[in-house]
């Protein structure tokens, strides 16, 4: 009985890569990827308690995003500049988000 009730996020976290699955051969797109991870002073330390000090006070363009510029120094530490394990990471970060949704919704 407990793996029927595994099944419905099992089969959403299989949608959500499937769907996102063509990220793994894309680039860092010059719009947004490039300023905010590639060229981002903030980021290159590595993830430290100065970046997390940073991550936490620091605004983009009037946003404060820790979670996000957080996210970014995971990604650099685990993956520094490849954004293969970026996008990866982005795909885990919504399927993850996705479970958790269908879980409050339950």
């Amino acid at each position: 009985m407990r793996a029927r009730g595994l099944l419905l996020p099992v089969l959403l976290v299989l949608l959500v890569g499937a769907v996102y699955a063509p990220v793994w051969n894309h680039e860092f797109l010059s719009l947004d990827d490039i300023p905010l991870i590639v060229q981002n002073p903030g980021l290159r330390g590595g993830l430290d308690g100065a970046s997390l000090s940073w991550a936490l006070t620091h605004t983009d363009d009037g946003n404060w995003i820790p979670l996000t510029w957080i996210s970014y120094l995971v990604d650099r530490e685990l993956h520094d500049l490849s954004p293969r394990g970026t996008h990866m990471g982005n795909v885990l970060l919504h399927a993850a988000s996705a479970v958790l949704l269908l879980l409050a919704l339950l």
